[in-house]
């Protein structure tokens, strides 16, 4: 059973507020009731707090990392629309073209590519911070075992007939390779030109 923040705080006002009551009840002496607060609730409550603690933090910590991820989603986004203005309104067929013409670049947007590291390995790179995923993913429950690269953000290019990218999708993956979804809807989080 996980305990949570909530609970204990809750369950430490009703024995203080029991603890009161009781003293005033039996009227209990100042010395009675601190020695009575040193001996058994001081102990509970750190016990309690122990416990509870480390996945209050966690918590925190986690989101922090998925924010992270989408961070740069967001990034790896806004190279492809400049990406999009400096071809005419087309993406790139994989990241490897976007990350030769964003490093090449000469004309007026200058070079607009911007590594960023993965926070859950703090490594920079294809294969680690991004990479190419060739499918889309807009329903639940779809198969992401090929998907194991944590916090990655994942390029995924839909090539019509005539071998244009007019749309995209951007994925991006959470602590142990799992793609990031909505917590509500459990669809998967998706930045697109859609």
């Amino acid at each position: 059973m996980e305990l949570n923040f909530e609970f204990i705080a809750i369950f430490f006002i009703i024995i203080i507020f029991v603890i009161i009551i009781s003293c005033i009840y039996f009227k209990l002496s100042k010395i009675k009731v601190s020695l009575f607060l040193i001996l058994f609730i001081l102990p509970i409550a750190s016990f309690s707090l122990y416990l509870s603690l480390p996945n209050f933090i966690s918590a925190d910590f986690k989101r922090a990392k998925l924010a992270s991820v989408k961070s740069n989603m967001h990034t790896f986004q806004t190279m492809l629309e400049t990406y999009s203005v400096d071809e005419n309104k087309h993406y790139p067929k994989n990241v490897e073209e976007l990350e030769n013409c964003a490093k090449n670049k000469s004309n007026w947007s200058g070079q607009y590519w911007k590594d960023f590291k993965s926070p859950f390995s703090e490594e920079t790179g294809k294969g680690v911070s991004y990479d190419n995923y060739h499918g889309v993913l807009l329903k639940q429950n779809v198969d992401l075992s090929s998907i194991r690269i944590s916090g990655c953000v994942y390029y995924s290019p839909v090539i019509n007939k005539k071998g244009e990218v007019l749309k995209y999708f951007i994925y991006g993956s959470g602590k142990i390779g799992e793609i990031i979804t909505d917590s509500q809807t459990n669809v998967p989080f998706t930045l697109s030109n859609d």
